[in-house]
Order: C-alpha cells, then structure tokens, then sequence
C-alpha cells in the first residue's frame, strides 16, 4: 500500500490487534482453517455460565472435527514421502519450541524411537540453529510449529537444508514461513475454536505422530521390494 511501517502498526492496533503478526495469524486462521462446523456444540463458545458438561463436549467435539478435517489437509503423498524419509534415515532430529511444541517434539521422538528410528528432540530456541549445522546429508530434520512461524524452527529447517538434508515441517498453515522452508510439509487442520496453546487443538498432530511411527515401523519391517522386472 506505500506506506511506513508505523502506519501498518498503528492500522492493526485500530484493527484490535496487538502487532502485525497477529493480525496476520488471525487472517490465517480465518482463511485456512476448515469450514464452519456443523456441530451444535461447537455453535457458542464456552464461557463463565457454560455448564462444565458443555465444556467438556465443546473441546472433545472440536478435537474430533480437527481429526476428520485433518483427513484432507494432510496430503496422501507427502505423508508417503515423510514415511520414506524418516524409514531410511540414518537419524532424525525433531525441532519443537514453546510449552507445547517442544513437548511435542519429544512425543515425537519417544515414537520414532519405539519405531526403531534413532531420534533426538531439540526443545530450547537456542540450540536449533547450532544443532541443525550439525546434521549431514542422510539425516533428517522435523519442525514442528503449529502457527508455522517460529522463527527458530524455521531457520533449523532453513540450515538443515542447506546442508542437504530433509526437512520435514508439521503444521497448522500450508503457506506458512516453516512449510515453505521444508522439502515436505503435513499440514494438520487447526480447530478454530481452539486456536492458541490448547493441547486439544494439536490432537491431530498428535494422531499423525502415532501414524508415522506406526507406518514407519511397518517399512522397516517389510521394505519395500527393490527387483527390477
């Protein structure tokens, strides 16, 4: 629009919004995330004179409304390509940040793991770029950042690459700086009624966890066949 920066803060702060990137996660939410429910019990938020038994469908009927639409916002393909990935990795670091994405990324770890991958998970900031210049080539990194924009997350994936390794992202938002970064990105659907850091809203993260390790296993247990006909 050709104008200064303190312009486009002060129009966001009119708009109710803290910063830019706010206003930016809002448009994103509101532009990719599924469909209006169907739900009756996702029709009103829960507040103070909600009675707890509503609450407690409200956040289990937006989990499971995040699963089935995690169903066509994960792509077959690129889900296949992850399993490949990771199978025939000679090790696979997980970055996370945060309360609930670093400990996402351990719960990702503790799954590979028990897939017979050898994996390590990296939860503080300040250890991913350095870790991520550690990696080569045969390796492979994940990000894991619901918004898609943590920073530090983004610049592993970024350094990973560079070093020519994979870079798998998990996500929220398919055009998002961590899914533009990766050489793969699976895009679970965000509850809208329960965007932040609710645990409920990365329900399906946690499902495509369970997923990948299982199919993972799977791989490493009947490979695929290599004869040439």
């Amino acid at each position: 629009a050709n104008v200064g920066f303190g312009s486009v803060i002060r129009a966001c702060q009119r708009a109710g919004f803290r910063e830019f990137n706010d206003l930016r996660t809002g448009l994103a939410i509101d532009l990719l995330a599924p469909p209006a429910r169907s739900s009756s019990s996702l029709h009103h938020k829960p507040d103070h004179t909600t009675p707890v038994a509503n609450i407690l469908e409200y956040v289990l009927s937006a989990a499971a409304e995040a699963l089935r639409d995690s169903l066509t916002t994960i792509d077959a393909d690129a889900f296949a390509a992850a399993v490949a990935h990771v199978a025939a990795a000679a090790s696979v670091t997980i970055f996370g940040a945060g309360s609930v994405s670093g400990a996402l990324a351990q719960l990702l770890q503790v799954r590979l793991l028990g897939a017979g991958i050898r994996a390590v998970a990296v939860s503080h900031s300040n250890d991913h770029i350095p870790t991520a210049t550690l990696l080569t080539p045969g390796d492979v990194a994940v990000g894991i950042s619901q918004s898609g924009d943590t920073a530090s997350v983004v610049e592993a994936l970024r350094a990973s690459r560079d070093r020519g390794v994979v870079a798998l992202a998990i996500t929220g938002y398919p055009q998002s700086a961590l899914a533009r970064a990766s050489t793969c990105a699976l895009t679970c659907a965000v509850p809208a009624e329960l965007a932040g850091e609710p645990a409920a809203s990365r329900v399906s993260m946690v499902a495509l966890f369970d997923a990948l390790a299982i199919a993972v296993l799977l791989r490493r247990q009947h490979p695929p066949s290599t004869s040439s006909g």
